[in-house]
């Protein structure tokens, strides 16, 4: 945008140069500032598509992301809990035969 605000003025500087009539000089000052207020929204519109199509792929990679963790927090408690019912059982064993 400071890139757009920095075309106008050359072109309202260049256009002072052209002309020395103050009315004729306003209205090609209003042309000039139309014609880049038309390709600023132009500009804006096609970065804030560019920024909810990354967005978009943001939350796609997010979701996938936490779906992995998920099901890695899944098998982990699985590996956790088996990895307790078989020190559990092995307890019970060393305890059976220890009791003998």
């Amino acid at each position: 945008m400071k890139r757009l605000s920095t075309e106008r003025k050359e072109e309202v500087r260049k256009l002072s140069k052209k002309t020395r009539e103050k009315n004729e000089l306003d209205r090609l000052k209003r042309e000039v500032t139309s014609r880049l207020v038309e390709k600023g929204v132009t500009e804006r519109s096609r970065m804030e598509k560019c920024y909810e199509k990354l967005l978009e792929g943001l939350v796609r990679e997010h979701e996938s992301v936490l779906r992995d963790l998920e099901e890695k927090r899944r098998l982990l408690g699985q590996e956790v809990v088996g990895v307790y019912l078989e020190e559990e059982r092995r307890r019970r064993v060393e305890e059976e035969n220890g009791g003998d």
